[in-house]
C-alpha cells in the first residue's frame, strides 16, 4: 500500500487526493492545516469528486482547521488521527464506524447520542473541554488510556445513559480535571480505571445507576508487565445503585476529607467487593444497604471510617485492615461467614444486628470465647451477645455460649443505676443468672457443712435447747437442723423440737434463713427463666 508523505509546503489538495487514493496521509513536521470541512465530506460522502471514496480515513501530524461538525450525519469511513490538532469533534445524533484519537489535541468531543458501530478510542491525548457521550451508543470498547480531559463547567466526562458492547478503559494515566459522570450508564464489559485520576469536583467519578457487565477496577496501574500509579480520587466515587455483574476491585487512594470518600449506597455485586492492601482513604467508605452476592474484603486497607449499615454478603465478610482510625459501622450487616482478625477492629465499633451463620478468624487461630466477649461493643445492646451465643449454641458449644449469656447480664448490670444492682449481684452469683442454677447446689452444700459445724458447737456450748413437750423429743441433728433453717418449704422436724439461744445462735440461725429464702427465690427465678427459654 502505498503511503503519501506531504512535502514541506505541499498544496492541501495534493494531501486530499493521496488520502482518496490509499486512505492515508502522514505530514511532516510542523503540523500543516487541513481543512475540518474537506474531511467533513471525505468521511459522510459515498463518491468524492466523482470517484469511490476510501475505505479508511487515517491522518497523522496535522492540523485540523475549524469545527468537525458530523451533526445527525454518517460517518461512512472509520476515521484515525494520530499526533493531530483538532478542533472541536461533534457527531450529535450521528452515526460512525469507529473513531480513534492518538496523541491529539482536542478542542471539545460531543458524541451525544450518537451510535459508533466499531469502537471509540482517545488514547495519550489532551481533550481542552469536555468529552461528550450521553446517551451515545458504542458497539465496541471505549479507551481513554492516557489522554487527559480538562472538562468545562466542573464536568470533564458526561456520560449519562450511555451505553458500551464491551468494556469501557479509563487506566494507563488518565487523568480527569473535573467530574467524570457516568449515571445510568451500561458497560457489557469490565469498567476499567487503573492508574486513572480523578479530582476538581466535589463528586469526581459517579457512577449514579451505572450497570457493569465485569469487574469494576479502582486499582494500580500497569505498564509493561510493572506496576504503575494508583488509581487516585481527589473527592467522592458514588457507586450507588450501581449493578456490578462482575467484582469491584479497590485498592488506590481516595481522598475527601470529612466527607464520604467511596459511597456504594444500595451497591449491588455479583462478585466480590475487595478493599485490598494498598487501598490508603482519607475520609468514609459507605457501603449501605449493598448487596454482595460473594465475599466483601477488607484486607490490608487502611481506612478511617468504614459504614457498611444494613449490607448484605451472602458470602464471607473479612475484615482484617491494615488500620481503622475512627469507627467501623456494622449496624444491621448480615452475612453468610465472619472472618476477621480479632485485633484490628477499632475502639468505636457498632455491631447492634450484626447477624452471621458462622464467625471465625481470617488467619490464625480462633479467638478464645473470652476475646469474642471483649470484642462486643463497650455500649451494651443485647443482640450481639444473643447472636454470638446463638453461634456457639448451634455449634455445640454449650458451655461457651452460657459464659457469653452471663456477660451479656454483667455488661447490663454495669450500666444500671446502682440501686438496681443488687438483684443481679445475687442471681449471677447464686444461679449464673439462671444458666448455671448447679451454682445454688454449691452454695447449698458450703453452708450445710458451715452449719453443721456451727450447730454442732452451738449444741455443745448450750445455744441449743430441746422446746420439750409432750412426747418423746428426736435427737439433735446439726446437717438436718442446718437444712431446716435453709430449705424454706420443707418441715424436717427439726425447728419444731429444738431452739437456738444466746445472741450469736440466733443470728447465725435468722442468717441461715435469709440464705435460704434467697436461694430459693433465685432457684425459682433460673427454672422459670430456663422454661421459657426452652
Amino acid at each position: 500500500m502505498r503511503l503519501f508523505r506531504a512535502a514541506p509546503g505541499a498544496a492541501e489538495e495534493r494531501v486530499w487526493e493521496a488520502v482518496l487514493a490509499t486512505g492515508e496521509a502522514v505530514a511532516p513536521a510542523g503540523r500543516p492545516s487541513l481543512s475540518a470541512a474537506r474531511l467533513r465530506s471525505l468521511l459522510t460522502e459515498s463518491r468524492v469528486d466523482g470517484r469511490p471514496g476510501p475505505r479508511w480515513v487515517r491522518l497523522t501530524g496535522f492540523r485540523i482547521d475549524g469545527p468537525l461538525d458530523l451533526d445527525s450525519s454518517e460517518a461512512l469511513r472509520p476515521l484515525t488521527l494520530t499526533d493531530c490538532a483538532v478542533g472541536p469533534i461533534s457527531l450529535v445524533d450521528g452515526k460512525a464506524r469507529s473513531l480513534r484519537l492518538d496523541r491529539c489535541d482536542v478542542a471539545a468531543i460531543d458524541l451525544s447520542t450518537a451510535r459508533i458501530e466499531g469502537s471509540l478510542h482517545v488514547l495519550n491525548s489532551t481533550v481542552d473541554g469536555r468529552l461528550t457521550l450521553r446517551q451515545a451508543t458504542v458497539s465496541g470498547t471505549v479507551n481513554l488510556g492516557g489522554t487527559t480531559i480538562m472538562g468545562a463547567d466542573g464536568v470533564a466526562l458526561v456520560g449519562d445513559r450511555l451505553t458500551v458492547g464491551h468494556s469501557f478503559f479509563l487506566r494507563g494515566g488518565f487523568v480527569a480535571r473535573q467530574a467524570v459522570r457516568l449515571l445510568g450508564a451500561r458497560v457489557g464489559g469490565q469498567l476499567a480505571c487503573d492508574g486513572a485520576q480523578f479530582r476538581g469536583a466535589d463528586v469526581v467519578l459517579d457512577l449514579d445507576a451505572a450497570a457493569i457487565g465485569g469487574n469494576l477496577s479502582l486499582q494500580r496501574g500497569r505498564r509493561h508487565g510493572a506496576q504503575a500509579g494508583p488509581f487516585e480520587a481527589a473527592g467522592e466515587v458514588c457507586l450507588t445503585g450501581a449493578k456490578v455483574d462482575g467484582s469491584v476491585l479497590c485498592d488506590g487512594l481516595l481522598s475527601n476529607p470529612d466527607q464520604v470518600a467511596l459511597r456504594g449506597d444500595n451497591l449491588a455485586v455479583r462478585g466480590n467487593l475487595v478493599l485490598a492492601a494498598g487501598l490508603e482513604v482519607t475520609g468514609t467508605v459507605r457501603i449501605a444497604g449493598a448487596e454482595i452476592t460473594r465475599n466483601l474484603e477488607c484486607r490490608a486497607a487502611a481506612l478511617q471510617d468504614l459504614n457498611l449499615t444494613r449490607t448484605v454478603v451472602k458470602g464471607s465478610l473479612v475484615f482484617a485492615p491494615a488500620a481503622i482510625t475512627g469507627t467501623a459501622e456494622l449496624t444491621g450487616v448480615t452475612a453468610a461467614r465472619l472472618l476477621d482478625d480479632i485485633e484490628r477492629w477499632p475502639a468505636d465499633r457498632e455491631l447492634t444486628g450484626l447477624r452471621y451463620d458462622t464467625i471465625g478468624a481470617h488467619r490464625g487461630p480462633e479467638p478464645s470465647v473470652g476475646h469474642r466477649v471483649a470484642w462486643l461493643p463497650a455500649r451494651y445492646q443485647p443482640q450481639p451477645y444473643e447472636q454470638l451465643a446463638a453461634f456457639y449454641r448451634g455449634q455445640g458449644r454449650d458451655e461457651d455460649a452460657r459464659r457469653v449469656a452471663i456477660a451479656r447480664q454483667r455488661h447490663r448490670r454495669r450500666e444500671q443505676p446502682w440501686w438496681r444492682r443488687p438483684p443481679g449481684y445475687v442471681l449471677d452469683a447464686t444461679v449464673g443468672y439462671g444458666h448455671r442454677p448447679g451454682l445454688a447446689l454449691v452454695w447449698l452444700a458450703a453452708l450445710l457443712i458451715l452449719g453443721s459445724l456451727l450447730f454442732t458447737a452451738f449444741h455443745h456450748g448450750g445455744a441449743v435447747l430441746a422446746k420439750g413437750g409432750a412426747g418423746p423429743t428426736p435427737a439433735f441433728n446439726p446437717p438436718l437442723f442446718t437444712l431446716d433453717l435453709l430449705l424454706p418449704v420443707v418441715n424436717l422436724r427439726q425447728r419444731d423440737n429444738w431452739v437456738v439461744v444466746g445472741t450469736a445462735a440466733q443470728y447465725v440461725s435468722a442468717v441461715y434463713v435469709v440464705l435460704g429464702w434467697i436461694i430459693a427465690t433465685a432457684v425459682v427465678a433460673a427454672l422459670s427463666g430456663l422454661l421459657k427459654k426452652n
